[in-house]
């Protein structure tokens, strides 16, 4: 177990997760369960890349992010997911925890929970929040014990002390004027993502043959 501050951080590598599966349970402590491919070190976990330092940890300051990734602050806990609208955080807030995943069916697991078989709305609930993008902030699924499961995207989370959960806004990327400049922003984007990837520092590097 390691520290950053008053928050601590202790991790569990399963090998029978999922590879880049993560679970963390917090407070003052976080508790991590992750498969193998998720990079850790003493106060981070990273199951993607950015636009940034892969070595600073700077993703929640990223325009561009791949994949989820968080760390232990002075704060508190910072978890970012992916800076598109397509992939969550699953979120449960609970009076002892707050439990978040990347996936939905892992997070389910341990918490000894599923789906509502009672309910038929599960379909056009995701399709709904698939449609209205960063337009509906409070996205939720109910489960099988009456839990709501909130469904974070895009913006980055912090998790206090008092596990209150705070939205840190993902910085915009410079809006294009013309084709030449969209075109510019992608490649530049695309770039810093893939440098981030192949980052000497990581464990499992992206390699480019």
């Amino acid at each position: 177990m390691t520290t950053s501050g008053k928050f601590s951080f202790a991790n569990a590598t399963n090998d029978r997760l999922p590879k880049l599966a993560l679970k963390s349970r917090g407070a003052t402590e976080a508790v991590l369960r992750s498969g193998p491919w998720v990079e850790t070190d003493a106060t981070s976990f990273v199951a993607g890349a950015w636009g940034g330092n892969f070595a600073r940890r700077d993703f929640e300051r990223s325009t561009v992010q791949c994949g989820t990734a968080g760390k232990a602050t002075e704060q508190g806990w910072i978890f970012s997911p992916p800076s598109h609208t397509l992939e969550w955080l699953y979120i449960v807030e609970e009076a002892d925890g707050v439990w978040l995943s990347n996936s939905l069916a892992f997070l389910m697991s341990e918490l000894d929970d599923g789906a509502d078989i009672r309910y038929d709305g599960y379909f056009f609930d995701l399709l709904r929040f698939y449609r209205r993008g960063l337009t509906e902030n409070r996205k939720y699924l109910r489960t099988s014990k009456g839990r709501a499961v909130q469904l974070w995207t895009y913006d980055s989370l912090l998790v206090q002390s008092d596990l209150s959960l705070i939205q840190i806004r993902r910085p915009a990327p410079n809006t294009p004027t013309n084709f030449t400049s969209y075109r510019k922003l992608l490649s530049t984007e695309a770039k810093k993502v893939t440098e981030n990837a192949c980052h000497a520092a990581r464990r499992f590097r992206t390699k480019l043959e």
